[in-house]
């Protein structure tokens, strides 16, 4: 279809992992409509087939079906709100049962999400890295589950992630990029809320795969402490999947949990390019945490 410039008031777009991305863009109605041309017709209002386009520096840095229209009559603002392709998985559902695998966990999923694709593909290509543990899954047809529901369950139990770069779904299992650039405060819009968490925490992992268990770690040497967790790998099915889950699990575990959250977008003058976004790439942020005195 055609490809209409939009007059674009304010705008901002993401790119997540293991989550489907989001972007909104607000222009004025009045303009769009007179842009569109809209002598009777309304194919902008055909969602969600009408995709959002997000160009960066002239390249295509994100696309995705417009979701919401928002139409404010009194400031005569217009708002669309889109996912990127990544939702369609979420409008995939499975109708037949089938077992697959033991098959390695990166190209279990995509060979699941290329199946969930068949006979209307929205444009999204699946590529794995090959490098996950080996899983089996069965998929049971009574529960109509969505292609979406059966990923997150590979991510869960396969230790891999995944990230849609604009028509392009990256399934990986370890990070193999880049490290780039530190980012500073100075990088920020508004500086991120830290939270520092022991509730995902273990020195000693206990893995329930189907049939088959694995154990790793112990009472930890250094602090004399045992912080034990059952965990589940559903679709390991033999000692070596189950048993490199643990590892996984045991590794990133070994020390409390750093998360941030709030609205801390990037400033323009960010030193990173949108395009270095992508899976595998790792990016050290640098905050102080101690207040300086006058």
């Amino acid at each position: 279809g055609d490809t209409i410039p939009l007059p674009v008031v304010s705008g901002r777009f993401s790119r997540l992992r293991s989550e489907v991305s989001t972007a909104t863009v607000t222009m004025d109605m009045d303009e769009f409509l007179s842009e569109c041309n809209l002598a009777g017709g309304s194919q902008w209002a055909d969602l969600p087939v009408t995709e959002l386009l997000v160009f960066r520096n002239g390249d295509l840095a994100w696309v995705g079906p417009v979701v919401e229209i928002r139409m404010d009559l009194a400031t005569r603002q217009m708002q669309f709100d889109a996912s990127d392709r990544g939702w369609w998985l979420t409008r995939r559902v499975f109708g037949d049962n089938g077992s697959f695998g033991p098959l390695e966990s990166t190209r279990l999923a995509a060979d699941l999400m290329v199946i969930s694709l068949v006979g209307d593909n929205p444009g999204l290509s699946v590529v794995p890295d090959g490098k996950g543990a080996d899983l089996s899954l069965a998929v049971d047809a009574i529960d109509y589950r969505s292609a979406a529901d059966v990923l997150h369950q590979i991510v869960e139990a396969g230790g891999i992630n995944w990230t849609v770069v604009v028509d392009e779904l990256s399934i990986y299992a370890e990070p193999h990029g880049e490290v780039l650039a530190a980012l500073d405060e100075q990088a920020f819009t508004t500086l991120p809320q830290v939270t520092v968490s022991a509730d995902e925490m273990a020195t000693h992992i206990a893995m329930r795969g189907d049939k088959v268990r694995a154990t790793v770690g112990g009472v930890d040497p250094g602090s004399g402490v045992l912080i034990q967790q059952g965990l589940d790998a559903r679709g390991a099915t033999t000692e070596n999947a189950v048993g490199l889950i643990s590892i996984y699990e045991y590794q990133r575990r070994q020390r409390p949990r750093w998360s941030f959250s709030g609205d801390h977008r990037l400033e323009p003058c960010a030193n990173i390019m949108f395009e270095e976004l992508v899976p595998g790439n790792e990016i050290p942020i640098v905050l102080r945490l101690v207040g300086v005195a006058n």
